[in-house]
């Protein structure tokens, strides 16, 4: 069991196995699509294809239960005009608003 566990993990016991360039993995990768595409060119579009149009049929409608209010998407379309009041400037990092305040 523990040599399952130490094999698993990854731990001392693999530390110093060789592991593959990925750089040759992806490029060994791309050119066997490139040569199951110039195989068979059909093919690859038809599969494409067949798994757009599986997904869409599997799908089923959800029924919504919940709603927002039409004044909710009013104020996000139309926000308030600015009222000349100067805004609250925001705090360095590092500041605490508890800090600054006098206690009463």
């Amino acid at each position: 069991m523990p040599l399952v566990l130490a094999v698993s993990c990854g731990g001392p016991a693999l530390q110093n196995v060789p592991h593959p360039n990925n750089g040759a993995m992806a490029g060994g990768f791309a050119a066997a699509a490139a040569a199951a595409t110039l195989a068979s060119p059909g093919m690859a579009q038809k599969s494409a294809e067949s798994q757009q149009n599986a997904g869409s049929a599997d799908k089923k409608p959800v029924k919504v239960n919940e709603t927002v209010p039409a004044d909710v998407l009013d104020r996000v379309d139309h926000p308030p005009p600015d009222d000349g009041k100067p805004k609250a400037e925001p705090l360095p990092p590092g500041q605490d608003p508890k800090e600054e305040s006098d206690p009463p």
